[in-house]
């Protein structure tokens, strides 16, 4: 008799099981990656401020709206991204003060969130074209 389970499927689950246990660590888990999420978005919003800082104080940039079309597509992709991971932020944030117990379930939806590495190469690729744009302008 076949359970219809193949050698995959087994090495996925076996994957997801090693995820869920390793989620609510308290060093090397969720609350770690949800504070790298949060820190990189910190990075990423202040080098957007001061591209716009650079547009707004140089008005006669050649790659002006190509700058400006780049800002506005991280801009969304962060904002989507921070509303995603707000919810997660009493329960893995660094100012938490939930017990372990009530931070368990927030710390497993989270490590079992795939939206963290496509936010991160979504964004890199723009921020990759930003710099370009940037390192133009100053030629």
């Amino acid at each position: 008799m076949s359970f219809g389970w193949s050698a995959g499927d087994v090495a996925s689950a076996i994957a997801l099981l090693v995820k869920i246990g390793s989620a609510p660590k308290e060093s090397g888990g969720a609350a770690t990656d949800y504070q790298e999420a949060i820190d990189f978005l910190s990075s990423i919003e202040k080098s957007l401020n001061g591209i716009k800082k650079l547009l707004d104080e140089n008005k006669d940039l050649t790659w002006e709206s190509e700058l400006n079309e780049q800002v506005v597509h991280v801009k969304s992709a962060v904002d989507r991204f921070r509303a995603k991971i707000d919810k997660y932020d009493l329960s893995l944030g660094a100012d938490s003060s939930r017990s372990t117990a009530r931070k368990i379930p927030r710390k497993v939806q989270f490590a079992l969130m795939a939206d963290v590495k496509d936010f991160r190469s979504t964004i890199l690729q723009s921020q990759i074209i930003l710099d370009g744009f940037v390192n133009l302008q100053s030629l």
